[in-house]
């Protein structure tokens, strides 16, 4: 076979039969364009004289910012967020684990501890709690002109007893609320109220005469509470019946935290009376009926409250600025 290139002049720039790209596919050859150079990269050209500093370096332009422009400014890390529409993250909640830890505090702090012996109030918790806290917190409203501030109230619980070195640490802003049965319920068996009672009066360092008086209310009567009240350096101490309590309502849980709130009463100040008993559907009201709504405390007695909630912070801020 003829080679197609025979009688041609092979030329030094000529690829020659193997380069194969510069024919086509009768074998002639195809012209190609040149190759395109490459230009060399150019230099930025140095800075002039006056825009040089000292050390002969560019200096960085100067934005002044003046305090319009700042304020239209948003702080760092806000704008995306802003620009997303996403709610910011909000600050860290106070638990009421902190509360009740932060004694010295520019405000009182109303400690309500609900101590379930019986395992009554465990299925009503949520919405005694928020009860209680929403009453007390509202009695600073009907304060008028007095001088008081503004507390807060915090009501927990718990179904075991604390141990006898925090009964007798109680400071005046701490109102434990223990629900306990009235009497056995059979003979082997060693809770029993008025023993119970005794022995936790005792461990919260409770004067005798106060003791005696609590007992002797709880074992002559069927009270639904009993309030051993503040005399001299002991505490407020409140009992629930919880046998009369579940008999009477095991399932309202307003009608607990009525109750709550009228021996929250008396521990706060509003003795035994015609003055502490009125008729008038408020929370001292004695033996108000399942069924009802949340009571108020009357006027008269959430001033009272209000300034003896006052008082007690003074003793319990010096009481814990003693060495």
């Amino acid at each position: 076979m003829r080679d197609p290139d025979e009688g041609f002049d092979r030329g030094a720039d000529d690829p020659g039969t193997k380069d194969r790209g510069t024919r086509d596919r009768y074998g002639a050859r195809v012209a190609q364009a040149p190759a395109k150079k490459k230009q060399p990269k150019k230099k930025p050209p140095p800075p002039k004289p006056e825009e040089q500093g000292e050390q002969g370096e560019a200096e960085s332009p100067i934005v002044e910012v003046t305090p319009e422009d700042r304020s239209k400014q948003p702080p760092p890390n806000v704008k995306h967020d802003m620009d997303l529409g996403k709610k910011l993250p909000d600050p860290p909640s106070i638990t009421d684990r902190d509360l009740k830890r932060a004694r010295v505090v520019n405000y009182p702090i109303v400690r309500v501890e609900v101590i379930d012996l019986s395992g009554v109030v465990s299925r009503h918790w949520k919405k005694v709690k928020a009860s209680i806290e929403k009453r007390l917190d509202g009695v600073t409203d009907k304060a008028g002109d007095l001088d008081v501030t503004q507390h807060v109230t915090i009501a927990s619980y718990q179904s075991s007893e604390p141990s006898a070195k925090v009964k007798s640490g109680q400071l005046p802003l701490d109102f434990p609320c223990y629900f306990l049965p009235r009497e056995r319920k059979r003979p082997s068996d060693d809770r029993d109220g008025s023993k119970m009672m005794r022995r936790i009066l005792s461990e919260h360092l409770a004067k005798k005469k106060a003791i005696d008086i609590a007992i002797s209310r709880w074992e002559a009567t069927t009270l639904r509470g009993v309030t051993c009240p503040a005399i001299g350096s002991a505490r407020s101490i409140v009992f629930m019946n919880s046998d009369q309590m579940v008999e009477e309502a095991a399932s309202d849980a307003v009608f607990f935290a009525n109750e709550i709130l009228h021996e929250l009463g008396h521990a706060l100040g509003l003795h035994y009376g015609k003055s502490s008993h009125p008729n008038d559907g408020s929370l001292m009201q004695p033996a108000k009926q399942p069924g009802i709504s949340l009571a108020y405390y009357n006027d008269r007695h959430a001033r009272a409250i209000a300034q003896r909630i006052n008082a007690f912070w003074q003793l319990e801020l010096k009481q814990l600025s003693r060495p």
